[in-house]
């Protein structure tokens, strides 16, 4: 039987190596919306409104360096609760003067996506009704990307931004890869994700359970080199997959799989093809 991940799993954390710690922190919370659950002057732990576990960490690096041409971080992913709190995240962007370099829809969702200081895209979205969506027969989930009536959705703000809204989440996570199929193979063999659609061009998008995805995949401009390790963006990220017996299921699948891992205190560390390092935990970890 093919392994299966939990349908439980969510994308939980990022951590990013940052430049300038206190310019990111300011994005981050007041263009984005997160809250500050813990700061020093190395290091900014960030949630949302209403959560209270960590979702985004920033950490200041030293001697590092800029490049938007390797693997790594293609976009981080905050999905809001209403479509209302999409219009005031837009209205809030322009209020702001924040550029949004692309209005989307995709079909099950409607986005919104900018850069951040450091020129990590930010995608924020609302996911469209679940009974809307569409699902082949083959289980394939298209997507799609067609420009997004921004002027429809200004119709529906109303000055009420407040930051995330109560609700929100990390809703996935885009990477660019140095090849597409090898990682494409991880992340559903090795890892028991779904892949949900494969016919957008030098793309995977793949997910746990019925979602369109929880993970993104691109090599449109590759094959790209692996980042180096002072490189700015993604550090490392966080799965949780719900429980401890999905956790045990997972330790399970990647010893038959003979892929590399530690584990320490309920934390499954381990790499992907691209040496982005993943951690893997459960809700009750206590």
């Amino acid at each position: 039987m093919t392994f299966q991940i939990s349908p439980q799993t969510q994308v939980a954390h990022v951590t990013l190596r940052v430049r300038n710690l206190g310019t990111m922190t300011d994005f981050y919370t007041k263009m984005v919306g997160l809250i500050i659950l813990q700061q020093t002057s190395k290091m900014a732990v960030l949630t949302i409104p209403g959560d209270g576990r960590p979702r985004l960490t920033l950490e200041q690096g030293y001697d590092t360096i800029r490049n938007l041409h390797t693997t790594g971080l293609y976009h981080t992913a905050w999905v809001q609760p209403t479509r209302r709190d999409l219009a005031n995240t837009l209205q809030h962007y322009q209020q702001n003067h924040v550029p949004v370099f692309l209005a989307a829809d995709h079909r099950f969702s409607q986005s919104l996506y900018v850069w951040d200081p450091e020129m990590n895209a930010v995608e924020v979205y609302y996911d469209l009704p679940q009974a809307s969506w569409l699902i082949l027969p083959d289980g394939r989930m298209p997507q799609r990307t067609i420009p997004l009536d921004t002027n429809d959705l200004l119709h529906e703000a109303n000055n009420q931004w407040q930051g995330l809204a109560s609700g929100s989440r990390l809703g996935h996570i885009h990477l660019r890869v140095s090849m597409l199929r090898p990682s494409t193979d991880f992340y559903q063999r090795v890892l028991g994700f779904g892949l949900k659609d494969w016919l957008v061009p030098h793309a995977s998008f793949l997910a746990a359970d019925g979602y369109h995805h929880h993970i993104a995949l691109n090599d449109w401009h590759g094959p790209y080199p692996k980042m180096a390790s002072n490189q700015t963006g993604l550090m490392d990220f966080t799965i949780d997959v719900g429980a401890h017996s999905s956790w045990l299921a997972l330790k399970q699948q990647l010893t038959k799989q003979q892929w590399l891992f530690d584990q320490t205190d309920g934390r499954i560390q381990l790499f992907d093809p691209d040496q982005n390092r993943l951690n893997f935990v459960y809700y009750d970890a206590g």
